[in-house]
């Protein structure tokens, strides 16, 4: 199943934005985020989940996330987005000339039916 989108105008920029509200709908899952330029560092947002309903400013679309996180796809950056399989997504872009992000999404499980603290 791995397919790429690399994001540099409005028509793959939807694409990317809806395979990923596709794939993490209802579902909670684990962010984790890797500087090439910082040396060991990485950070990990787990259980994260969607909150609400994504908007646009500019050539960016930003994704809501819970808690107090966001997911941005800029045109400008031209970041790709890989489906790597149904439970993960991968989404790299250069931030500076030293530095590509890469930004790896795990799929942890299923929100239950009824819980309003978790939906979109």
């Amino acid at each position: 199943m791995v397919k790429s989108i690399v994001v540099s105008d409005e028509i793959t920029l939807g694409k990317a934005v809806f395979g990923v509200l596709k794939v993490l709908q209802n579902r909670t899952f684990d962010v984790v985020n890797i500087h090439s330029a910082h040396r060991d560092v990485f950070n990990v947002l787990e259980e994260a989940s969607l909150a609400g309903t994504f908007h646009i400013v500019d050539t960016m679309v930003v994704i809501p996330l819970k808690p107090r996180r966001k997911l941005c796809l800029d045109t400008k950056e031209k970041p790709v987005v890989t489906f790597v399989s149904d439970r993960q997504i991968c989404i790299v872009r250069i931030v500076s000339k030293r530095d590509i992000l890469t930004k790896v999404i795990l799929v942890n499980r299923k929100i239950p039916e009824g819980d309003d603290t978790d939906a979109v």
